[in-house]
């Protein structure tokens, strides 16, 4: 056999698993700092579009509820129009629980 010993070709495998870690961990950094410095302008920009999309909602809900107001007053038409709003919410929460218990099996 070759010159090194068995204690040398331990050392050296404790060495290249080291040096193979390192490498992995910097790999790791590298993979998150691509995703992080764009989400640093994503996120916020997603939050503020969130808040428009809501402010949206609340006028769209609002006209409908003064629509309905002609034939049920203005308290009937505010009433049925949060309802509908309600229940539509309530639906697509049902659909996200049945999507998320079927993802944990």
């Amino acid at each position: 056999m070759g010159g090194a010993s068995l204690r040398d070709l331990i050392a050296q495998l404790i060495e290249d698993g080291k040096a193979y870690a390192t490498a992995e961990l910097a790999v790791v950094k590298a993979t998150v700092n691509a995703w992080v410095k764009p989400a640093k302008v994503a996120v916020p920009l997603l939050i503020v579009a969130l808040f428009l999309l809501q402010a949206a909602l609340f006028g769209l809900v609002a006209a409908l509820g003064l629509l309905l107001a002609r034939w049920i007053g203005l308290a009937g038409g505010f009433a049925v129009s949060a309802v509908l709003t309600l229940a539509i919410a309530g639906a697509l929460v049902g659909i996200a629980i049945s999507k998320l218990s079927k993802a944990g099996k």
